[in-house]
């Protein structure tokens, strides 16, 4: 199975969190995830957050406290997701390979039909409390 660390941002405008859908071309279709991407080699978790951010929503965004480790298993790829808190600097976000883009309070995040992946992220967010699941490792 192949396994990918996987970066994703909580992006918050006063009580809303940004929320993006994926696109009809990607993998788990039109589903709702944290806005982030793949650490490729040699990148670390900040570095890619920050790159993802410009190339799929257009900011720039200062990285700031990781809330999270969430490690999760689809059938054919397993997941390590690192969350981070992040704020926009510059730009406002439009969905350049997402389907649509929402900014959703923390009390609706849940209702959203997300990605299985961020479910975890999401129920950590809702909850406000930083969680650290699975065995956090070495920041990349």
């Amino acid at each position: 199975m192949k396994h990918v660390r996987v970066t994703a941002a909580v992006l918050r405008r006063g009580e809303y969190i940004l929320l993006a859908r994926r696109s009809e071309q990607q993998s788990r279709p039109l589903l709702w995830e944290f806005p982030g991407g793949k650490v490729e080699d040699g990148e670390d978790d900040r570095s890619c957050l920050s790159r993802e951010l410009q190339e799929e929503l257009g900011i720039e965004a200062r990285i700031g406290e990781k809330l999270g480790l969430f490690p999760f298993s689809y059938p054919d790829i397993s997941i390590e997701l690192a969350v981070y808190e992040a704020e926009i600097i510059r730009g406002e976000p439009h969905p350049r390979e997402h389907h649509e883009l929402a900014w959703v309070t923390v009390d609706d995040l849940l209702s959203f039909r997300l990605a299985e992946a961020d479910i975890p992220a999401a129920e950590s967010v809702a909850r406000g409390v930083p969680e650290q699941t699975g065995n956090e490792g070495e920041e990349r």
